[in-house]
């Protein structure tokens, strides 16, 4: 939940009523006219902790953070030491093994400078490259912003840095209603958004202002996915000597062995004889991999046991050349680890099996269900109206054809003969398994197109 507060003092029980009722996990809150007077305990709410960055200077201002005691034991929270001058922001960093993502509350004064904006947009393109995760909820004081593209339309200059700032990053704003509504004035939206995948929120609704205050209240589901998976996971791959594998096909009397008159009689004993060989010149192997780092190689694990241990060996002594000795080689290992992950995205990306690269970012990504909207972008959960949402989406890609009575004779020749033989040479066979891609899946039979590559070429 998202809401531009103003005068805290004046609308703290219509705010302990709203939460009581909604009971949100995280509520940010702009303009909140705190100041280092007020104590925690005046504006606390029950089960939630509260994060706040108060104006530096004059009365008042100020963006807070409440984070229910859920997020609080779940996650490891870490406020980030982020100052832009003369913008009230809190910026922080919600983590834990599976995930990671940045909030931040930010709120610009409507007489906030172009060079402050400027600095504003560079501290926060920075922060989108080195968060993958970023959720940015603002109040910009920005009215003159069309959201709804409008022709002949010319943004000014913090305007223009906003629109770029969003644009460069590939960042998305949600807010495309008024949030701001005051007597004799025209409806604005000041209050924004900011996502770096758009799939991290849903059911944007826009509630009524809490009090007295002018502005809406935004509310949202955070939609994250946790990987409930080990640290490692234990797979088990299958090596086949292809040579030792030609020779013992070469090696039988298939001529003799596929007499019976039964096409299907011959193609069972084929695949029978067939799937005994290849298990025969099969090993079996079981390998163990990191389930979110699979660049984590057993030399790397070794080396993070050792620097586990020369800490523990300062903690002990407390020397200098103790926590020099853990510095030196914790930079070594940092350097090994960003290369080891280097060359592995690098074998991805230049790996031939598509399925690689798409199962590394399928791995990568924080939300993996986006929901499904329907044209009145409410979420639907129902699996039937999913597919009929589906079906009626890629029914609009075809064309409608007209059934008429009037359908044209078509004039065939006739045949007069039958097709008795069908021969299929050796070499038209040959150039059709060598096209086969190793990367696909075998079909109802089992037999990889690896075997049919290499085993069926190698005896033709």
């Amino acid at each position: 939940m998202y809401t531009n507060l103003g005068s805290l003092t004046a609308k703290f029980d219509d705010l302990t009523a709203l939460v009581t009722q909604q009971k949100p996990t995280i509520l940010l809150i702009t303009e909140t006219w705190l100041n280092s007077n007020i104590t925690d305990s005046i504006v606390s709410l029950p089960n939630y902790i509260l994060y706040r960055s108060d104006r530096k200077l004059g009365r008042g201002g100020g963006v807070c953070i409440y984070l229910s005691t859920q997020i609080v034991f779940t996650f490891s929270i870490s406020p980030l030491d982020i100052v832009i001058d003369n913008v009230e922001s809190l910026f922080i960093k919600i983590s834990n093994r599976q995930l990671c993502f940045v909030l931040s509350c930010i709120y610009r004064t409507p007489s906030t400078t172009c060079s402050t904006d400027v600095q504003l947009f560079r501290t926060l393109t920075e922060l989108v490259n080195d968060h993958d995760n970023l959720l940015i909820f603002r109040d910009f004081n920005m009215p003159q912003i069309k959201w709804v593209p409008i022709a002949n339309y010319a943004p000014d200059q913090s305007s223009h840095l906003l629109l770029d700032f969003i644009n460069n990053s590939h960042l998305h704003q949600l807010v495309n209603k008024p949030t701001r509504y005051r007597q004799n004035q025209t409806p604005s939206t000041l209050d924004l958004i900011i996502l770096s995948d758009v799939n991290l929120l849903s059911n944007l609704n826009y509630g009524s202002p809490v009090g007295i205050s002018d502005h809406v209240t935004l509310s949202a589901q955070l939609q994250l996915c946790c990987n409930l998976q080990g640290k490692k996971t234990v797979h088990t791959k299958f090596y086949t000597d292809y040579g030792a594998l030609n020779h013992d096909i070469s090696n039988i009397d298939w001529e003799t062995l596929l007499s019976s008159a039964s096409v299907n009689d011959n193609w069972i004993i084929f695949k029978e004889h067939l799937v005994q060989l290849v298990d025969k010149n099969t090993v079996k192997q079981t390998v163990t991999r990191s389930t979110k780092k699979p660049w984590i190689s057993k030399k790397l694990l070794l080396m993070v046991c050792k620097k586990r241990a020369l800490w523990k060996r300062f903690k002990n002594s407390r020397s200098d050349t103790g926590y020099a000795a853990h510095w030196a080689y914790s930079n070594r290992l940092s350097v090994e680890i960003k290369a080891a992950k280097r060359a592995y995205e690098l074998r991805v990306a230049n790996s031939k099996d598509p399925k690689i690269l798409y199962k590394y970012i399928r791995n990568r990504l924080t939300v993996r269900n986006p929901q499904l909207r329907n044209e009145n972008g409410v979420v639907v959960t129902d699996d039937e109206i999913i597919t009929n949402l589906f079906a009626e989406t890629f029914a609009q890609s075809y064309t409608r054809e007209t059934v008429t009575n009037t359908t044209p004779l078509l004039s065939t020749p006739k045949v007069n003969f039958a097709l008795r033989d069908i021969t299929f040479p050796e070499e038209l066979i040959k150039i059709k398994l060598s096209k086969l891609k190793s990367t696909t899946s075998p079909g109802p039979d089992g037999i990889t197109p690896t075997v049919l590559n290499k085993s069926a070429c190698a005896y033709l």
